[in-house]
Parts: structure tokens; sequence; C-alpha cells
């Protein structure tokens, strides 16, 4: 499409004139202004659109509901959910068994037809609901994840079995086996005896439904296994917490350890084709249990590795069937290249969302609400603004050091946020008891202009605030943030 600007006063092509005898600011003058006419554009098409959205999910999807002026259509179980007051509409259904997905969808999609609701998309952000928004996708006819993606991605050995079994075929693009890892399931103790002549130890004992790394742990041989099995499954007894996977099941599985650092990739795809895609970094985990301990954006590698898990995650989202959507893939970057460790079928939760438009100047939540309407996005290649860096705090390793009033706590960090001088993003309120859960319960980050700046400025919060501790030494989590060559 051809689009006319008034240039009475010659600005753009003087701008232009400078742009040519400067080959390296070429289309810079003018990039921007037709980048704003098609922000506009998109936001007008979007404008008015109705979104059934399955489960409440996090606080920043009512605050783009105002600022995008879409209609939301809110199914979730539970009546006294306080973001009724955020949506267009709220629709109270009970949806949490798992094993009745068929039934839940029938719920959901009979109440919209009751309401007459005229549903333009339909999606989630909450990882538990992907496979129900699937099949809802699928009754009305709209664009999202097919229930077979949705299930091959949540499960986490079938992922990688879906990997290995892959026949996608692009000239050019590396096969979606390449980047897949050995797995063996483990339901009961019997299937650990063995299990060393399917898998190489040390190995990683994982729930096939879990999130944030909870029951994850690092085995050195059977025995361990066959210990921290048993364990996992004493726990899953004793509380009813979803992270342990019971919301699908509690079934367990032994995985390769990929050794590496670990990344993460927020793919954009459309009709399978590549939008857009950001990669981050993750620091140290804390083996055994894997508890991220902090991350950056934009990624230290070089832009050769970027392209890389780029690629890995494009095949792998390709692999198990994913078309349309926003999603966050998970991977180890080892010597021989990236190996997965999970796909999400869903865009990315926490502060990333955050960061991605903080960094990028691009909402990935804008883009999901355009495709799940069928709108293509138009996605321009913007050069990161800034550096962001974090450290992840954990009630093991930081209760102590944010419970003294006056020095730093929770209240003092959302302070310092209001003052600019650190963005602190709260993930769950910091309780007292049971501070050996490795759950994470708040980001503190900050904003520079490179990736050594940003390390010395979070060095020295996490010093003035006392979250530098014995467990959680921020030297050393932040140790793999250095900046790589360009290639």
């Amino acid at each position: 499409m051809a689009v006319s600007i008034s240039n009475s006063r010659k600005t753009i092509s003087n701008s232009q004139i400078h742009e040519f005898q400067n080959l390296s600011k070429l289309g810079s003058s003018v990039r921007p202004l037709v980048a704003t006419m098609v922000n506009c554009s998109q936001r007008f098409l979007l404008q008015g659109k109705h979104i059934l959205l399955i489960g409440a999910g996090e606080e920043f999807v009512w605050e783009a509901v105002r600022e995008y002026n879409v209609k939301i259509t809110l199914a979730d179980r539970d009546p006294n959910n306080k973001a009724d007051k955020c949506v267009h509409k709220f629709i109270q259904c009970e949806i949490g068994d798992r094993n009745n997905e068929d039934i839940n969808a029938e719920k959901i999609v009979q109440l919209a037809r009751t309401h007459d609701l005229p549903i333009d998309g339909c999606m989630t952000v909450v990882d538990d609901y992907v496979p129900l928004t699937s099949l809802v996708c699928e009754a009305l006819r709209m664009v999202g994840s097919t229930p077979e993606a949705a299930r091959k991605s949540k499960k986490k050995s079938l992922s990688q079995k879906s990997l290995e079994q892959s026949r996608v075929n692009v000239p050019f693009l590396p096969n979606p086996s390449l980047f897949a890892v050995k797995t063996h399931g483990i339901s009961q103790p019997e299937d650990v005896t063995g299990s060393s002549n399917h898998i190489q130890y040390p190995a990683l004992l994982k729930p096939e439904f879990g999130a944030c790394s909870y029951g994850v742990n690092l085995v050195k041989d059977e025995a361990e296994c066959m210990r921290y099995f048993v364990n996992t499954k004493d726990s899953e007894k004793m509380t009813n917490d979803p992270p342990f996977g019971k919301n699908h099941g509690s079934a367990m599985h032994l995985t390769e350890y990929a050794q590496g650092t670990k990344h993460g990739v927020e793919i954009v795809v459309y009709r399978g084709k590549l939008l857009a895609a950001f990669v981050s970094d993750c620091g140290p985990t804390r083996i055994p249990q894997f508890f991220e301990t902090s991350t950056c954006m934009p990624s230290c590698l070089n832009l050769e590795r970027q392209r890389h898990l780029i690629t890995a995650a494009f095949q792998c989202i390709s692999g198990v069937g994913h078309t349309d959507g926003v999603f966050n893939v998970e991977f180890k970057m080892t010597p021989t290249g990236p190996k997965l460790i999970e796909i999400n079928g869903r865009m990315c939760a926490w502060f990333y969302r955050n960061w991605v438009r903080t960094v990028y100047e691009t909402d990935i939540l804008f883009l999901n609400f355009l495709i799940v309407c069928g709108i293509q996005p138009n996605v321009q290649p913007f050069e990161p603004t800034c550096q962001l860096m974090a450290i992840l705090c954990s009630p093991a390793a930081h209760s102590k050091a944010l419970s003294r009033p006056g020095i730093a706590t929770p209240e003092i960090l959302a302070e310092a946020h209001e003052r600019g001088e650190i963005i602190y993003y709260e993930m769950e309120p910091l309780k007292e008891e049971n501070t050996d859960n490795e759950c994470g319960f708040c980001a503190i980050s900050v904003k520079e202009k490179s990736v050594s700046e940003a390390k010395k400025q979070l060095l020295a919060v996490c010093r003035k605030y006392g979250v530098d501790t014995q467990e959680h030494p921020a030297e050393y989590v932040l140790s793999t943030f250095v900046q790589s060559p360009s290639y």
C-alpha cells in the first residue's frame, strides 16, 4: 500500500539526503514514521473486538484491555474473581476438572452461545488452560492452537518425542529432532529400576505437567532417582499445590541433563510464518531444583547463536503443530547447539511481556490479541533500546533479607520502584512460613545502556538492599552475563 505524507517543509527529503550521504543511517528518518502509522492502523483494526479469555491470568491483561479498547469475556471457575470488574462480561464456569476437558469446553461454548456473544477470538495466558482453550477454539472455529498441538506441548516428554518423530522438512532449516533430548516415563517406582539403560545419568527427574521448575531434581543415579521420586509422591499427597502437576496429572519422567546456559525465546507466528522472536538469558540455576536466579534481555549471546535459538524455537513449535500465536520456548545452549527444555503453549508470564515492550518497543500481548482475531500483525525489526537485568528472589534465599523494617522489605522495594531506582515486580506476597519453598516471589531489575553498566548497577542494588546473600550470591548469579562480540 502506498501512503502519501504531507511534507511541505521538505523535512523528510532533507533527512533522506543526509542518509544517502551516510549509508549506515539509511531509512532511519522514515522508518519510525511508517511504524507509527502501521501501529495506529492495527490498533484501529483491533478496536472493539470481542475476545473470549479462558482463566483470569495476570493483571497486565486488564491494563491492556483498557489501552487497546478490546472487549473481554472472561470464563473462570472462581465466582469471586476480582477480574470480573475489569472485563466486559464475566462467565463463572466450573472448569477445574482436567480429566473432562471436552465437557469443560462444551460448557464454555454453550454459555457463549446462550449469552449470544459476538466472539472474534479466543485465548488464554494461563498455562493450565492451554489444552482447554484449544478445544474451545476448535469448537468456535477460532484462530489458535489445535488440541493435538496443545496436548503435545503441555506434556513435556511428549514434546520431546514429537520432535524426535517430526516430519517437518523445511529446506535449509535443521530437522526438529536435532533439538530433542531423550526421555523415559516414570509413573511408578518400578519404572526407575533399569532406567539407566535408557537415560544416561546424571539426569533430570521432572513432572510431566509442572511449571517454574517445581518438582525438578538432578539425580546422579537410580538410587537417588528412586528416593526423589518417592519423596515427591509423598509430598503430593500432603498438598493441593497445582505446580506439582495435579491439575493435569502427577506423572513424572526422566530426561537427559543438557549442559550449557539457559535461554528463553518469545516467538510470534501467524499462519505458520515466523513474525518475531525475542531472546533472553537466564543465570546459573540453583541445583538440584533448578530455580531461576537471574535473567537479562536482550541476550548476551552473539547474533549467530541468537539466530540458532530463534531457528530452534520456530522448528520446535512447528514440530508439535503450533501455527498461530505467541509462545514461550526454553532451551539449553549446549556445545552442540540448542536443546529443548520445554514449550509453553501460551505467551510468557511474569515480567517478560513488559521487558519485551521496554527493550524492543513491541507488545507481544497486543500481537496475541491481533492473531487470535485473525489479523496478521506487522512487526517492525526494532533494535534493542536498552539492557534489562534482574535478580529473582525466593523465600528460601531472601525471606530474612527482605524482612528488615526500614532497610529492606517488599514495601521499601516498591517505593524504590516508584522513585525509578529499580524495576520491582512482585509475583506473590512474601510469607514467613514455609521459607524452604523455592518458588519466586519477586524480581528486582535495573535498566541501563549496556550489559556491564546493568550488572554494575544491579550488584550495587543487591548489596544496598541485602539480597546479595550467602544462599544467593549476586556476583555468581550474574556471572554469565557478559557481552559477546556481534559474531
